[in-house]
């Protein structure tokens, strides 16, 4: 259930690699081994991706082409490739004529596969949500329609040729509603078309829920996506190696990736039900009401004149970017928990060679241009602040944080809990005192704890003028900043900071790593 795109030129716009498309004895290498095995290919080079597709095809039938592969896909969105690079490298026409020529390489050969794809990866890269993936992805594949009518090629033959191309991500139940909901979009504007296609779903797990920090933790999400995909009715699944933030993916994480969709097939048995989810209610419902949105939001594109009238206008890229500032927002307050990094972060887990993958070399946009997506991990912030907190580690010590714990411990220990992971999150350690008796047992723990800054953590019962007091001691004991969790802050001494539910953590750990970092150039206590 799975094609070959890590191996050919896998999402390479959002930070993957794979082989360059202008070596053809790699290609021809790939297509000799491709001869001999029966397995779905999926090609994806950006704009190369047709005339790659079609090379490979024609080397593969020249060669004698015995077991397969099973299917041929070129995963090519000339829409979705506009907005993510912001224009185009090469004219429309050039594009569209490499597109119709793969139309007549798939039917001279007899090929099962897809010769364009309507792709929603890249949207959701870009930060769309669901429903602006499947508006995106609905327009895309009308404007493929439209784009064969207009060039006479046949479109109750042709359709079929039409791809489609999701992300899955880690919410199980939105991406099994999400990919149902397509089918059902899908199969409005074919009916209305008077049209009979069946066209293939490739579901991709999504690159922006995947992490840096902890980057184990992305076989969970990436494991939990490959399986809702499926449940959702995806044909088939390219599971993102674990690693692929970090670096070239290694042997490991390549092994993971395809295994784990192994175990889901064969020992899960997950491709016995055909659409499990269907009389669930929970299921239908959100089924229903992602399908009804969907359409609602392909509507409003299709009157400013279809997807590349949207583009050239940029109104569907500056909505996308409020939905993924949006998103940002709830990600940083921590109302949209990412476990490993903001929820339950490892400070002192092994550090993951990190090997940068370089950027590939994008020939200049010489077409018309377009207002960019922009491709963020949800991570990224936090990982900015844990690669700022390690530098300063390199430097002598890791930046640490003195928790001053007011109350007996049944009722601190979860409060202590939350504030020592919010630190975490940002590459702080944390040294969280016993219940402290007074002021002076709070300005002991401190000196011994080494640390730069301090955060009070009272209980409800703990009254203003004891928690000003250690405050104070605490100030008077040379901590940089000083902060309050738990309660809105107090008349009776200036906080640095106060933690709150709706806190930007990035902004308040920034502050204070910049603190921190000022310091140590300053005084050799601290970090």
């Amino acid at each position: 259930q799975t094609g070959l795109s890590e191996n050919v030129t896998p999402f390479w716009m959002v930070g993957g690699a794979g082989l360059p498309t202008h070596l053809s004895h790699d290609l021809d290498r790939l297509a000799a081994l491709l001869r001999q095995n029966a397995v779905a290919v999926r090609v994806d080079a950006g704009e190369e991706t047709p005339a790659v597709t079609a090379y490979l095809m024609r080397r593969m039938l020249s060669g004698g082409w015995t077991n397969g592969p099973q299917r041929l896909s070129a995963a090519f969105d000339p829409f979705a490739t506009m907005a993510m690079q912001g224009g185009l490298q090469r004219r429309r026409e050039e594009i569209v004529s490499a597109i119709l020529d793969l139309f007549d390489e798939f039917d001279r050969s007899g090929v099962d596969g897809s010769a364009i794809t309507a792709d929603g990866r890249l949207w959701h890269a870009g930060g769309a949500s669901e429903v602006q993936e499947l508006a995106a992805a609905l327009a895309a594949y009308v404007g493929a329609l439209r784009l064969l009518e207009d060039h006479g090629l046949d479109l109750a033959r042709s359709a079929a040729r039409i791809g489609l191309s999701l992300a899955a991500d880690a919410d199980q139940f939105l991406t099994i509603a999400k990919f149902r909901a397509v089918r059902l979009l899908v199969g409005r504007v074919l009916e209305s078309a008077g049209l009979a296609a069946a066209p293939a779903v490739h579901a991709e797990t999504a690159w922006r829920m995947l992490s840096r920090q902890d980057a184990h933790t992305n076989i969970l999400r990436t494991t939990t996506a490959a399986l809702a995909a499926g449940l959702g009715g995806a044909d088939s699944v390219t599971v993102l190696p674990f690693d692929s933030p970090v670096r070239l993916p290694d042997r490991l994480a390549r092994r993971v990736a395809r295994n784990s969709q192994t175990i889901l097939i064969h020992e899960a048995s997950l491709a016995t039900v055909a659409d499990p989810g269907a009389g669930a209610g929970a299921v239908e419902a959100l089924t229903s009401r992602l399908a009804e949105e969907a359409w609602d939001r392909f509507r409003m594109i299709e009157a400013e004149g279809g997807l590349l009238a949207a583009l050239r206008a940029g109104t569907l890229q500056r909505a996308v970017a409020a939905m993924r500032e949006r998103r940002l927002h709830r990600v940083v307050t921590r109302a949209l928990p990412l476990t490993g990094v903001t929820t339950f972060p490892g400070v002192t887990a092994a550090a993951t060679d990190i090997r940068p993958i370089a950027a590939p070399a994008i020939a200049p946009l010489r077409a018309e241009t377009v207002e960019p997506l922009v491709v963020t991990r949800l991570a990224e912030p936090f990982e900015a602040l844990r690669d700022r907190a390690d530098q300063l580690a390199a430097m002598g010590r890791r930046p640490t944080v003195f928790l001053a714990i007011l109350g007996r411990s049944a009722e601190s220990t979860a409060l202590a809990s939350a504030v020592r992971q919010l630190f975490a999150s940002g590459g702080f350690a944390a040294v969280v005192s016993p219940a402290l008796a007074s002021a002076e047992a709070a300005g002991a723990g401190f000196d011994r704890s080494g640390a730069a800054a301090a955060c009070v953590c009272p209980t409800p019962q703990i009254d203003e003028p004891e928690i000003a007091a250690v405050a104070s001691t605490l100030r008077a004991k040379g901590a940089t900043q000083i902060g309050l969790a738990g309660r809105g802050g107090t008349a009776l001494f200036a906080f640095d900071y106060v933690i709150e539910r709706d806190t930007n953590v990035v902004e308040l750990l920034g502050n204070i790593l910049e603190r921190i970092a000022a310091r140590t150039t300053e005084s050799p206590r601290t970090q």
